[in-house]
């Protein structure tokens, strides 16, 4: 019975040294808590890195709204450039227009395509260009095209000279001539009137013919209708000319009929040239 009593102590004793051994082992640093402040750290990194990619992918959706709405802009001011071209352009037209349109700006283009002797064929561009002003991004730009076609029309003479007020007086030395001679005037080949006045008298020392040689019209407004001709075209500053305050060159072609303006009263030398259309806004006083 001793030995048995002994073989049990010995037991409860081994059992007592692996418990405190457990306890022992309990006590000392555990690794694991190493991982675990890993662990959280990379949750908050991964935490942060969404947050700053849903703030981003906000903000690119924001640009792309913003960017769209110029986008829209742009092309809407480059069709109005091209609308505003085709309706104001009368008479000469420049190469390229610039306008001013909803906060932005359209630049229009001529192309010469094909030219005929009365037709041409054109190819318009505008290009719309527009900036947000909350946005600092680069501007949108948007391009139009169309095709055009010009026309030219002989004006509907009616009188070589028509003095729409006050009297008219052909000094010597002078020639006022509506007689034309068939296929000198491919667009106008018959005689008209040489002088037309609206009520008021004719003296002339000069050269004075046509068909008849003068008529009196009897009023301001019916001489000015007879004329045939858009006023508020011609008498706009904005109106596009050839020559501003200056006369042609000589040198130019004999089938060069350009439009000249002078702002203020002209008086032209027997060394002037020049064919088509003068618009001058004050006193005429030819030499």
């Amino acid at each position: 019975m001793d030995r048995g009593y002994s073989h049990e102590k010995s037991q409860l004793s081994r059992i007592r040294l692996d418990r405190g051994a457990l306890t022992a082992l309990a006590e000392r640093d555990d690794p694991r808590s190493g991982f675990v402040l890993a662990l959280v750290i990379l949750l908050l990194l991964g935490i942060a890195v969404a947050a700053a990619a849903g703030y981003q992918v906000v903000l690119n959706e924001a640009l792309l709204s913003v960017h769209a709405k110029e986008t829209q802009t742009a092309l809407s001011i480059a069709r109005a450039g091209l609308r505003s071209y085709i309706g104001k352009q009368i008479g000469v037209h420049k190469d390229t227009v610039a306008y001013s349109i909803e906060g932005g700006d359209a630049v229009v283009t001529a192309r010469l395509i094909v030219e005929d002797d009365f037709e041409s064929l054109y190819l318009l561009s505008s290009e719309g260009v527009y900036t947000d002003p909350t946005f600092t991004g680069a501007a949108a730009r948007r391009t139009v095209h169309q095709w055009a076609v010009k026309r030219e029309v002989a004006l509907d003479h009616f009188a070589a000279m028509t003095q729409v007020s006050g009297n008219l007086t052909v000094n010597s030395g002078v020639t006022v001539s509506g007689n034309t001679s068939a296929g000198t005037c491919t667009q106008d080949p018959v005689n008209i009137v040489g002088a037309a006045l609206s009520s008021g008298s004719l003296t002339t020392s000069g050269s004075l013919s046509g068909d008849p040689n003068s008529v009196v019209l009897g009023s301001m407004a019916a001489a000015m209708d007879s004329l045939g001709l858009d006023w508020a075209v011609l008498t706009d500053p904005n109106f596009p000319v050839d020559y501003e305050d200056t006369w042609p060159s000589c040198s130019l072609p004999a089938d060069s009929f350009t439009v000249t303006r002078f702002n203020g009263g002209a008086s032209p030398s027997a060394g002037v040239c020049g064919r088509g259309v003068l618009i001058v806004t004050g006193h005429l006083y030819p030499g």
